[in-house]
């Protein structure tokens, strides 16, 4: 069966967005299929870490965060 990485750009000044993107992926019926979710912090005001505190842990393991220098558009 095939498996898929879900890979998001993030650089937000509002808190919730993150969160509410991760529930919304966590809510898929097809969620078996999704071996990781890359996230890809370009600098944001908001950190990354910081959106995922009220997830499972059992989605948490398949997060994996990426940290970068922003790099603009």
């Amino acid at each position: 069966m095939a498996r898929l990485t879900v890979m998001i750009r993030y650089s937000q000044r509002d808190a919730g967005v993150l969160y509410r993107t991760l529930k919304s992926i966590a809510s898929q019926s097809a969620l078996e299929l999704i071996e990781r979710v890359l996230i890809v912090d370009d600098c944001s005001p908001v950190s990354a870490q910081s959106e995922l505190t009220r997830l499972s842990e059992e989605f948490f393991t398949i997060i994996h965060i990426i940290p970068q220098r922003n790099q603009g558009v």
